[in-house]
């Protein structure tokens, strides 16, 4: 929490209910995106690259240039790439494979 900012005060403030459930409508959004971006006829490596590609071109390089503008540490956008990366990767390879 150091890197962030945040402290446990404001962490038991949050809503999680509105956390949870942002994150889970979000992530829909993002797998339906993805699926559209890959097409059905996408086997499960081209599912794993896109996922990976589509974090790493364009996720991952978007919060470096907020993280640059922000002034926020290397260290947390490694953390929020890396998360973002293994997220979209794994969607990808999961649609992929169906």
């Amino acid at each position: 929490m150091d890197i962030t900012g945040i402290t446990e005060e404001m962490m038991k403030k949050r809503n999680q209910a509105k956390i949870f459930g942002g994150a889970f409508v979000l992530n829909i959004i993002m797998v339906v995106n993805l699926a559209m971006f890959i097409g059905p006829e996408a086997d499960i490596v081209f599912g794993a690259m896109a996922g990976f590609f589509t974090d790493a071109f364009w996720v991952a390089a978007m919060l470096g240039v907020f993280y640059l503008f922000e002034g926020r540490e290397f260290k947390l956008f490694l953390i929020n790439g890396g998360c973002a990366t293994v997220a979209l990767t794994t969607m990808g390879t999961i649609l992929g494979a169906f």
